[in-house]
Formats: C-alpha cells, structure tokens, sequence
C-alpha cells in the first residue's frame, strides 16, 4: 500500500487529491496517509465480503465535481512516475471513454529501495487483459453520469469489468491500453474469491445505485 501511494505522490502530473478508503480503521494506514498528504476515510466494519465499489465511489465523492479526471487504483499497484501524463493527454483528446492499462506483474520478493526502473526490468507480461479496475481513468463528468461502480457487487471482482461494459452499452468507449510496464502489480497471495460467479453473472447488467451512491452513512 505504502509504495502505492508512494508511486502516487512522486508523478510528474501532480494529482489535486489522493484519497484511500479503508473498511476499519488502521493507525499505521494513517500514518501514512498523513505523511504522504492523502485524503485517509474509514468505512464501518461490515459483515460479508468487502465491497470495493462501495469503497471506490466513496473516494469519487471526497472529490470536488470541479476536478476533470478521476483515477481509481488497486493499492497493490505501483506506478511509473508519468502514467497520469499519459492519461490525462489521451482523455483531453477523447474524453468520452474509460481507460484501464494494462498491468505487469511483479515476482514474489522485497520491492523496498528499488528504483522504478529495477521493478520494471523486473516485472513479467502474463498477458492480463481484463484486470480493468487496477488502474482506471475516466473523466468525472462520465464516472457520475454512470453513478459509479454497481454497489450490489460484494466480494472478489467484476465491478470493474461491468463498470466498462455499461459505458460501451451507453456509447461510450472503453480501452484496456498497452501502455508497456507503466503499471506494475505487487506479488501477493491469491485472494479469495467470494461470490466471484454470482458477480460475473451480473456484470453488463443495470446499475441499481440510487442517488446516494457513494454516500457515507
């Protein structure tokens, strides 16, 4: 998570805000989320699995609806030091579309006091094409327009992908970019897979948030 937001703060396209959403609460989570000058939320402990769309639209609501861009991102990601550039120059040109990038994977082993261009030369292509959610770029006027990610999805994956698939269904366009070794994703241990199928089953389907999505209790 640290080298995340590490990743985050050093880009050469300054980000307005950085914000994390945390379900529960961790000292050290804050620690260095106030060290690094980002925006730290907790969310209420809940029963059942965790609900990253939830999470992510919260984030999307501490932003100002002035801001132009929003980004979400997995924080076992670390990125390379201009991937907002890059982003914010293909949306400035066509901004009706949702871009994912495409990740690399990183090895099982220590990342600290590694440059980014170590972890790059050290990081492999396993051919992920539909990893959409670990770093995602839209204008904020569309992430409202879709109002955000579907907040029935609860456990392990497809929020992303159905985020995608309903803005292509709406006439918008959605780009997995090959952008090279830009996004590198952290080693971990598989997570497991809650409700994996009854997600994939409603992925393209309607979005049932009302117009509080993304709102705190």
């Amino acid at each position: 998570m640290k080298l995340c937001l590490e990743s985050l703060v050093s880009q050469s396209y300054p980000a307005k805000a950085i914000v994390l959403v945390e379900e529960g609460r961790s000292k050290a989570i804050q620690r260095v989320c106030a060290d690094l000058g980002v925006i730290y939320v907790s969310l209420p402990l809940k029963d059942g699995p965790f609900n990253k769309s939830f999470a992510s639209n919260v984030a999307a609501r501490q932003l100002p609806r002035t801001y132009t861009f929003f980004c979400q991102v997995d924080v076992d990601v670390i990125v390379s030091p201009h991937t907002l550039h890059m982003l914010a120059d293909r949306l400035a040109k066509d901004g009706d579309r949702v871009i994912s990038i495409r990740p690399r994977r990183l090895p099982r082993g220590s990342y600290l006091g590694k440059s980014y261009a170590e972890l790059k030369a050290m990081s492999q292509d396993w051919g992920d094409r539909t990893a959409w959610g670990m770093f995602m770029a839209h204008r904020k006027g569309l992430f409202y327009l879709m109002r955000g990610f579907n907040e029935q999805f609860r456990g392990w994956g497809w929020e992303d992908t159905d985020y995608a698939m309903r803005a292509q269904n709406a006439g918008f366009g959605a780009e997995m970019a090959d952008l090279g070794p830009v996004v590198l994703h952290q080693w971990h241990p598989a997570p497991k897979k809650d409700r994996a199928q009854g997600n994939r089953a409603m992925a393209g389907g309607p979005n049932p948030n009302g117009e509080e999505w993304g709102c705190l209790p």
